[in-house]
């Protein structure tokens, strides 16, 4: 029997007419679309720079107003294929709970905004749940795929189960902009074939909180100036920043 070599690309472009076997022609007329294409999806996205984003809230004054008022950014990957992904994630669950007994969607990707604050943001859903009683709630919902190492941490050897705090005030926030007062937070790996859901009430101190820090940020945005960093040294989150190097320049 006749021995196979192993499959070598570099010598099979050397073969027949010389050609390469990947001539980049196809490629760089699909890879040209598709990125004009993420261009203006993303240039379309809610994600405006002239807004604050419940979803990122937390993060430092001084980055938000970077992210609102300048152009320049350090940014590695496309915030519209994380949405992307983020999408097929929230639809997959939607489509299952709206299949449930006594739960039904009411609406999907549901915009959420404050114009005094200067917020908006999404809803994944809203859905309507019937208890035993025939009461029924209206609730708001966020679906989150985290990987294996996080879905972990829902769960603590104690037998506490709590949720990360950035999902919790993002929903929050999202709540008070849809007027609701009931939310679910619904973790999901897939890998691991695992889900946690964890129900939430309106917490009035989160919006107190969020209230106030809008209010500061929306007035260094009028005077055109930047908050202080609140950093004495580069930290963790500087590190994750679109903006470190612009921000630690002087």
């Amino acid at each position: 029997m006749e021995n196979l070599e192993p499959l070598n690309l570099a010598k099979i472009g050397t073969q027949g007419k010389g050609k390469s076997a990947f001539t980049g022609e196809l490629s760089k007329a699909i890879n040209k679309v598709v990125s004009k294409e993420i261009e203006t999806r993303e240039i379309s996205m809610h994600t405006s720079k002239t807004v604050f984003d419940p979803s990122t809230i937390t993060q430092c004054p001084r980055r938000l107003v970077y992210r609102h008022d300048s152009t320049e950014s350090e940014r590695i990957g496309s915030p519209y294929l994380e949405h992307m992904a983020k999408s097929k994630n929230i639809t997959k669950w939607l489509d299952f709970l709206d299949k449930c007994a006594k739960i039904k969607v009411l609406d999907s990707y549901v915009l959420v905004a404050d114009t005094v604050c200067n917020l908006t943001g999404w809803l994944d859903g809203v859905l309507e749940i019937e208890l035993d009683n025939g009461y029924k709630h209206i609730v708001a919902i966020k679906t989150h795929e985290v990987v294996s190492n996080v879905f972990s941490c829902l769960f603590p050897p104690e037998g506490d189960s709590y949720v990360l705090k950035n999902d919790v005030i993002e929903l929050n926030v999202s709540m008070w902009m849809a007027g609701l007062i009931k939310g679910i937070l619904l973790y999901s790996d897939s890998k691991q074939g695992r889900y946690s859901i964890s129900e939430l009430d309106l917490n009035q101190t989160i919006i107190d909180r969020v209230e106030k820090k809008c209010s500061i940020l929306n007035q260094y945005c009028l005077r055109g100036q930047l908050p202080s960093k609140p950093y004495l040294e580069i930290s963790a989150e500087c590190e994750a920043c679109e903006f470190k190097t612009k921000c630690w320049a002087n």
